[in-house]
């Protein structure tokens, strides 16, 4: 139930952010704006993460396909 809850605030506080959003430019510049917001909130960490990763010589036995 704990999983239910935290899905639920997530949509209210989401829909609460994009509705006043919405009211004030209009659909088609909220769209863009949240396009924009979710495609760099996505596509920026990435490569920080994989540079981190690289840097600190993470080893995954799981995605490790050579034989030990």
């Amino acid at each position: 139930m704990y999983t239910v809850g935290v899905t639920f605030l997530i949509l209210s506080l989401s829909f609460g952010i994009l509705i006043p959003v919405q009211f004030k430019f209009g659909y088609d510049k909220t769209r863009f704006i949240f396009f924009f917001i979710i495609f760099f909130a996505v596509c920026l960490p990435v490569p920080y993460t994989l540079v981190s990763v690289a840097a600190h010589r993470f080893h995954c036995p799981v995605f490790s396909f050579a034989k030990h």
